[in-house]
């Protein structure tokens, strides 16, 4: 005898709002990367030039892969040639940047997601991709350090897959994870790091707490152990200076030479602000079970690890602007736990009142870094100077933006340029004068 299993129409309808639901998570995200794709772009195309001090070093080594195929100064790859393929489709090296660099690392938006939907649900995973789209730190990296930004991307994404191979016991999202710790290597040291540090506190708690888990953060090991030893041994090629800068900062992280956030008031907001969200991300974690609370606890504990003021100088607000982007899901999940939807939506737009105005005031200190003008003035000067003059520009901004124009340039003068005409080129400015 077969039996008709009747399925009363509210069930229907709970299984339609929870699909729409998600659904209209998607779509709201979308339009939430759309929006930030026009800001970034309005102010990105405010100006002709590359914002920031690193921008016309993206565009030689963007101009160097499309004539030759390879990088001009060694560093992490993915990124140029990313952006590279940007250009070469659309016909224009700065074009191509402006608009490769913005699409790339509003990705993560979308990748952080998915992420944040799997620990706190819709409204928490929406809220998160609007944090992290209208941050500050994010604009900030968009416009001058773009490989830390693209790099936020596979990091974020590894961080998914790790989750759901945990979660669901699903070894292939770990294969997939191992791939995007390689892509995150291969695109920024600082991300790798970050990720690597993730990857470490895990793989502890798995081996602690579920060992019959631990096959699903294995790939994930070996890759992150395979990557740092052929970077220390293999391959500081094809890192290039992105592990000097590594090794530099273990060396004076030993010699403690740590921040005085005294010295500067700002340092003090820009400090204490991630260390709150990160403790209280640590309480916030407690309301979670099993890897959920693990993934929180995480992400809290490397954002008060990366905030602490022992951290050198010279990488403490590097390290503030990657902590500004994991406060991101630790907000937002804070915001996901409330009950009732008014109450979800004040919160929001509570946290939106305290980014927006520091967003909108990073967005209005973005420049070039150097004036139009001044740029004008250097092609000038390059088409009446002699064909096989050097130029000579100790600073590293004008040498880069030189460098744009013609390759015949140094930061000093040399043996081999001794026979050369050599123009030395620096650059007086007087702040009563924005203009010629």
């Amino acid at each position: 005898m077969k039996y008709k299993i009747l399925e009363l129409p509210g069930i229907k309808m709970l299984r339609a709002i929870t699909v729409s639901r998600d659904v209209l998570g998607l779509i709201l995200v979308l339009f939430v990367i759309t929006v930030g794709f026009i800001v970034y772009e309005l102010k990105y195309f405010s100006s002709p030039l590359l914002f920031g001090i690193d921008g016309p070093y993206y565009y030689i080594q963007v101009m160097n892969i499309l004539n030759t195929g390879y990088l001009k100064y060694l560093d992490p790859p993915l990124a140029f040639y990313a952006l590279a393929t940007f250009s070469m489709i659309i016909g224009d090296i700065i074009i191509g940047i402006k608009i490769g660099s913005v699409i790339l690392s509003l990705l993560g938006a979308l990748v952080l997601y998915f992420l944040v939907k799997e620990l706190g649900g819709v409204i928490s995973g929406v809220v998160s991709a609007i944090i992290y789209v209208f941050s500050a730190a994010l604009i900030r990296m968009v416009f001058d350090l773009i490989k830390n930004a693209i790099g936020l991307v596979p990091l974020i994404a590894s961080l998914l897959f790790t989750y759901l191979a945990l979660r669901k016991h699903r070894f292939h999202y770990s294969v997939i994870a191992s791939v995007l710790i390689i892509m995150t290597c291969l695109i920024h040291v600082l991300d790798f790091g970050v990720l690597t540090l993730f990857i470490l506190l895990i793989t502890i708690v798995v081996v602690i707490k579920h060992r019959d888990d631990a096959k699903f953060v294995l790939p994930q090991v070996i890759a992150t152990l395979s990557l740092i030893i052929m970077g220390l041994l293999i391959m500081p090629e094809v890192v290039g200076n992105d592990l000097s800068k590594g090794l530099s900062f273990i060396n004076e992280l030993l010699k403690g030479k740590g921040t005085d956030i005294l010295e500067n008031p700002q340092s003090i907001l820009t400090t204490l602000y991630p260390l709150l969200i990160g403790i209280s991300g640590l309480i916030l974690s407690m309301r979670f079970v099993r890897y959920k609370r693990y993934f929180v606890a995480i992400t809290a504990l490397i954002i008060i690890g990366l905030s602490i003021p022992f951290i050198p100088r010279n990488f403490l607000w590097r390290f503030n602007l990657v902590t500004l982007i994991l406060t991101s899901p630790i907000l937002s999940l804070f915001v996901g736990i409330q009950r009732g939807l008014k109450t979800k939506i004040a919160l929001t737009f509570l946290v939106l009142g305290i980014i927006m105005p520091q967003f909108i005031n990073q967005t209005l200190l973005l420049r070039p870094s150097i004036p139009e003008f001044e740029y004008k003035e250097l092609e000038a000067l390059i088409q009446i100077s002699p064909p096989n003059a050097y130029f000579i520009a100790p600073d590293p901004r004008l040498k880069y933006w030189i460098e744009t124009l013609t390759p015949r340039v140094a930061l000093r003068p040399s043996a081999e340029l001794r026979e050369y005409p050599l123009i030395f080129i620096v650059e007086l400015r007087d702040t009563k004068v924005n203009k010629p």
